[in-house]
């Protein structure tokens, strides 16, 4: 296989990460390059993304089976994981370390849970060669705020920053927090902020850095 254009294919899959037409342009050319269970292992995922529950149950569970065996017949995959389990979103491992959790959806990771410092490994890799959306650091984790401190809430009764638990977020990291990164109004709006910064340095960090996505997560 052409790597040149197999690296073609993910930058344009990363770019468009909404669009399915790339995941599935990219999955014939798999096909007619001797990979046809990653081609099927896309173009499963993609139709359970888009299946109704209450209107396909047998569908959804036919192509849930069908996505098993796929799995099941890539043992360069199966080998690098110890657990596979499936979400509403997608489809997740867990890496044999027990840190870095990974969800699959529409053929691709799309979102990671784990620890900072698996986010400093793999971060990296990871988006150079998957449309990742979410990034939720385990140990990193907001705390509420009392009200009546002598803050500037903006009228609000409390507010959330950063917990420093175990450890401060890392400055490369921190750098690319918005300019309202001391306080949020949510628990949930503090962890897409710093979802956010996770992804702008890695992406950022991927440009500048000779990385590239350990075996365990290439479907190829």
């Amino acid at each position: 296989m052409d790597l040149s254009r197999k690296a073609a294919f993910l930058a344009e899959i990363i770019v468009h990460p909404d669009d399915d037409a790339p995941r599935l342009i990219y999955a014939d050319y798999l096909d007619e390059h001797g990979e046809s269970e990653h081609a099927a292992f896309i173009r499963v995922q993609i139709e359970l993304a888009h299946a109704i529950p209450e209107e396909m149950p047998e569908r959804i569970a036919e192509l849930r089976r069908r996505e098993l065996e796929l799995l099941a017949e890539d043992g360069r995959l199966c080998g690098a994981f110890h657990c596979y389990f499936s979400t509403p979103e997608g489809q997740g491992f867990w890496l044999d370390d027990d840190c870095f959790h990974a969800v699959w959806h529409r053929g691709f990771i799309e979102s990671v849970n784990c620890t900072c410092a698996a986010w400093l490994a793999h971060g990296p890799g990871v988006v150079r060669a998957a449309p990742v959306k979410t990034v939720r650091l385990l140990d990193r984790k907001p705390i509420p705020i009392p009200a009546g401190l002598p803050l500037l809430t903006g009228g609000y009764d409390w507010v959330v920053p950063f917990a420093d638990v175990p450890s401060s977020i890392p400055e490369c990291i921190a750098r690319h927090l918005t300019i309202f990164s001391d306080f949020w109004l949510t628990h949930e709006a503090a962890h897409a902020a710093l979802s956010s910064a996770a992804l702008a340095w890695a992406r950022t960090a991927a440009r500048l850095l000779d990385v590239s996505l350990p075996s365990a997560f290439l479907l190829d």
